[in-house]
């Protein structure tokens, strides 16, 4: 008899679990996949493109109770990958938009290359879309909504102590950021502080808290502030601090009688590293619980098994409940270059294999790679390579600038004079930048 309680979602999901031909479909649009993007030569028949669309719209709309997001993952790289190599195909575009909808991402559709017929059907579904659209607004931002489950995050940093782990692909900052936003526009009153990891970060978070408040900082009397010393007991008005633990701490030990009305721990994971500056975390921590008035406090935290368990630092008798949230609203195609076997292969999500691709006649260089995939990927691309050593960062990015010529970008012309300026003319960052490319090693 069967489970009167199983929704159609879950009956999907149990089904493509083990569908064999899902399988082999998906297997084969991946190396296809990587033909088309290498520019050799690729085929799918009509069946396999229309076989793998019906897949990609059923997949979306599975459910799995334990919060397993995978097959929602493999319809957005099924759309994905399709719509690259079929940009103008209208049964491509179509499933496509029903696949991003499903993930609550109404953003604007570019070159949408079908019209639908007016039907009943068609006009109820487009109300619904507009409905959730409204329902899902950015507050304060008419014409932008939260994609994927922003939502659910977003509405969970008013509780008093809450900790979330969610994809790098969430926005975890830009909703803290919003949040915030919201808050002094409305007029709270108040003291807010970030953590972040690096001083890289404090800009990056500054400046855009800053460009997003603007006029507002003044009229609601707000300064956001990066340092202890930019602290002043005589002014009247509130502060939004980000800062780094430590330097946090040191506010907190020297101006004694600040407080803090929420407290957001971006990167939370790093509390419980083995290292020096964890001790500053559990510091800060223990002077906020003694405050008689203690401040909200937020721990976001990128994907992990268990974020309640952060709860415990603040509060000990704290709930080991958090809000993990591990479907993605972006998807990733995962190319290995196998220098040591002098081989490529392809990561299949799905199957959790490797499909070889290609070899290579000579091991390449990973200055050789990045500049493959640069010409592969286009000039008009921006590209991040993660290194593991510093040092290689550094050298590779030397390396693969005598290939390329300077660029008559202005932007990148004045960022480059300003790092001469402010740092000195003969860094060599100043004539990778003129270049086109960057080093980070923070």
């Amino acid at each position: 008899m069967p489970n009167q309680g199983k929704k159609l979602g879950e009956y999907l999901y149990d089904y493509l679990k083990n569908d064999d031909y899902l399988h082999k479909l998906v297997g084969t649009l991946s190396k296809r996949y990587t033909y088309w993007l290498f520019h050799l030569e690729w085929k799918l028949t009509g069946k396999q493109k229309h076989d793998l669309l019906r897949f990609a719209d059923l997949l979306a709309k599975s459910i799995n109770k334990k919060g397993d997001s995978r097959q929602k993952n493999i319809a957005l790289k099924i759309v994905a990958t399709l719509s690259k190599m079929y940009p103008d195909d209208p049964e491509v575009a179509l499933i496509t938009n029903e696949v991003l909808t499903s993930f609550n991402n109404f953003l604007p559709r570019q070159g949408q290359s079908y019209t639908l017929v007016p039907t009943i059907e068609q006009l109820w579904n487009e109300a619904v879309v507009n409905y959730q659209k409204e329902k899902r607004q950015i507050p304060g931002e008419e014409s932008k909504s939260f994609i994927g489950k922003q939502d659910i995050i977003f509405k969970s940093l008013s509780n008093e102590l809450t900790s979330f782990s969610a994809p790098t692909s969430m926005g975890k900052t830009f909703l803290i950021e919003k949040y915030i936003e919201l808050q002094v526009k409305e007029g709270v009153v108040g003291n807010f502080a970030i953590t972040v990891p690096s001083k890289a970060l404090i800009t990056e978070v500054k400046v855009q808290l800053i460009k997003d408040l603007g006029a507002k900082l003044g009229e609601k009397q707000y300064r956001v502030i990066s340092h202890p010393e930019e602290y002043r007991l005589d002014y009247e008005g509130s502060y939004i601090c980000v800062m780094t633990p430590e330097r946090l701490l040191a506010l907190l030990i020297q101006y004694s009688e600040a407080r803090l009305i929420h407290l957001f721990i971006d990167e939370s994971q790093k509390v419980t590293e083995a290292s020096s500056r964890s001790v500053f975390y559990y510091e800060i921590f223990d002077r906020v619980s003694a405050w008689k008035n203690r401040p909200k406090v937020t721990f976001a935290s990128p994907l992990i098994p268990n974020p309640g368990i952060f709860k415990k630092l603040v509060q000990t008798a704290a709930s080991n409940d958090g809000l993990r949230i591990v479907e993605s609203p972006v998807t990733q195609v995962k190319i290995i270059f196998d220098r040591s076997a002098n081989k490529a292969e392809i990561y299949d999500d799905l199957n959790q294999n490797t499909i070889p691709i290609g070899t290579f006649k000579e091991t390449p260089s990973v200055p050789d790679i990045i500049r493959k995939m640069m010409r592969v990927l286009g000039n008009s691309n921006c590209n991040l390579v993660y290194y593991g050593s510093k040092v290689n960062a550094i050298s590779d990015a030397v390396v693969v600038s005598r290939s390329m010529e300077e660029s008559n970008d202005p932007r990148l012309i004045e960022l480059a004079d300003y790092i001469s300026r402010k740092i000195h003319p003969k860094y060599i960052l100043v004539k990778l930048v003129r270049k086109g490319i960057a080093f980070h090693t923070g």
